[in-house]
């Protein structure tokens, strides 16, 4: 029987790091900083190896999104967007 895999953006920040600290567990995955919106998001194990075919491991999957940007200038508008938003729907799709 597979299990449920548990998916966490942001998991080097505080709240991120915690959590993953407290789970320890083999269904954690976790994703890396994205440099170019349009490249794919690789998804690791808590072993920091890169798991390719989620399906291989998992029958479903919950999505912890801790991932974010800040900043009170007007023109990060845009990029505070895509790191909160189009980063998870990103995801979510893949």
């Amino acid at each position: 029987m597979k299990s449920t895999g548990i998916i966490i953006s942001g998991s080097t920040g505080y709240i991120g790091s915690n959590l993953v600290r407290s789970l320890q567990s083999d269904s954690l995955l976790l994703t890396k900083r994205v440099v170019n919106q349009n490249s794919k998001i690789k998804l690791f194990n808590i072993k920091n190896e890169e798991v390719k075919n989620l399906n291989e491991n998992f029958d479903n999957y919950i999505f912890v999104h801790l991932a974010t940007r800040y900043s009170k200038n007007k023109i990060d508008d845009n990029k505070i967007k895509l790191a909160n938003i189009d980063f998870g729907v990103n995801v979510l799709n893949q």
